[in-house]
């Protein structure tokens, strides 16, 4: 939200130093208005910037603090399937999917791979080749 007021107030200094350049008749002063919008703009962006930065961090770590629960039921889960383990098909079974439920405990919270983006589906353009003239060589018999 803070964000969003920041954007709106740089926006708005914007279009007010530009009306107001256009109504005023001295150069010098429509040069101060430039400059003036120029620099609130910049400051503008700056805290944007920084707002839209610290909102994503935050994002990021209350994903974290959320994942816990989950990691957590997957531990109860593998502690669950391992008391009253047994010998036999039935006991090997179970540790498989023990094994299945911290593997997948392992991946909680982490960021997915990126895919490989193709830089495009044409084949490349050939740059052609300036083939410059060489004068002949003088050969033993001239």
């Amino acid at each position: 939200m803070t964000a969003q007021r920041a954007m709106a107030s740089g926006l708005l200094v914007i279009m007010a130093c530009f009306i107001a350049g256009l109504m005023v008749p001295s150069n010098e002063v429509r040069w101060f208005l430039g400059a003036l919008g120029a620099v609130g703009a910049a400051i503008s962006a700056y805290l944007s910037k920084t707002f839209l930065f610290v909102y994503k961090e935050s994002q990021a770590q209350l994903n974290r603090y959320f994942d816990q629960p989950v990691l957590n039921g997957y531990y109860l889960t593998a502690e669950r399937l391992a008391d009253g383990i047994q010998d036999g098909p039935q006991g090997d079974m179970r540790r498989r999917i023990i094994e299945q439920v911290l593997e997948a405990s392992t991946r909680v919270g982490k960021l997915p791979e990126p895919v490989p983006i193709r830089a495009s589906a044409r084949r490349p353009r050939k740059v052609p080749t300036v083939k410059a003239d060489v004068p002949a060589q003088a050969t033993a018999d001239d």
